[in-house]
C-alpha cells in the first residue's frame, strides 16, 4: 500500500544544503579578499609611518607588531578560521551522499518496506505504475515523452521491433520516474492520483520537462 501521507523531503534538503554551501563559500571568498586588501593597506601604512617624527615611533612599533601578529594569525589559523573550518566540514560529495541515502530511505518508507530487496517494493511500484497508466492525462504525458525521445515515424524495423521499442522506452521512463532525479515529483503525482484521481497540468509539465532533460543529458 502506497503511503500518500509520507512527506518526501530529500530533494528540498539537497537544495537547501547546496544553497547553504554556496553561500558559505561566497562569504569565505569575500572575507579572504577583504583580508588581502587590508594587508595591502597595512603595508602602505607602515611605509608611510617611517617618514613621520620619532614621537610616533612607539605607535608605529605597536602597529607593526599588531600587523605581524595579524599576519601570523592568518598564516597559522586563528580561532575564527578554526570555527570556519568546522562550518566547512561537508563538501558537495557529502551532500550528494547524504541525499542519496535520504532518497533511498524515503522510497522505502512510501512503500512501507525495510529493504530494497523486499519483493513488496516491486509489487508497490507495479501498482503505482498501473494507477498512472489508468489516468488519461498521464497516458498522454507518457506518449509526449516517448515522441520527444524517439522518432517512431522514421523508425527502421519490423512492426514487432517497433512495438518492442515502444515498450522498452516506457519501461525506461517508468524506471526514471522512481529514480532520485524524479521521484520527488512522482510522489506528488501519485498522491494526487490516489486522493483526487487527477494530476495538475503544471505538475505534468514539470515531470515531462525533467524526464526529457534527464534522457538528453
Amino acid at each position: 500500500m502506497y503511503n500518500i501521507n509520507y512527506e518526501v523531503k530529500y530533494h528540498d534538503i539537497e537544495k537547501a544544503l547546496l544553497m547553504n554551501l554556496q553561500k558559505k563559500m561566497e562569504a569565505r571568498l569575500a572575507r579572504e579578499n577583504g583580508i588581502f586588501i587590508n594587508d595591502e593597506m597595512n603595508v602602505n601604512s607602515d611605509n608611510a609611518s617611517k617618514e613621520e617624527d620619532s614621537i610616533y615611533c612607539q605607535d608605529c612599533n605597536n602597529s607593526n607588531e599588531q600587523t605581524k601578529y595579524d599576519n601570523e594569525e592568518d598564516n597559522n589559523g586563528n580561532d575564527d578560521d578554526d570555527d570556519d573550518s568546522e562550518e566547512y566540514e561537508y563538501t558537495l560529495d557529502d551532500v550528494y551522499t547524504i541525499c542519496e541515502k535520504l532518497y533511498r530511505d524515503e522510497l522505502l518508507s512510501v512503500f512501507n518496506v525495510q529493504s530494497i530487496s523486499d519483493e513488496n517494493i516491486d509489487v508497490g511500484i507495479k501498482a503505482a505504475i498501473e494507477q498512472m497508466i489508468d489516468n488519461e492525462s498521464f497516458r498522454k504525458l507518457l506518449d509526449d515523452i516517448k515522441v520527444n525521445l524517439i522518432d517512431f515515424d522514421n523508425f527502421v524495423g519490423t512492426p514487432e521491433e517497433l512495438e518492442n521499442m515502444k515498450r522498452n522506452s516506457e519501461y525506461l521512463i517508468f524506471i526514471s520516474l522512481f529514480s532520485q532525479k524524479l521521484f520527488y515529483l512522482t510522489h506528488i503525482c501519485l498522491c494526487q492520483l490516489f486522493t483526487v484521481g487527477e494530476i495538475s497540468p503544471d505538475l505534468l509539465l514539470k515531470i515531462k520537462e525533467k524526464t526529457i532533460g534527464l534522457f538528453k543529458q
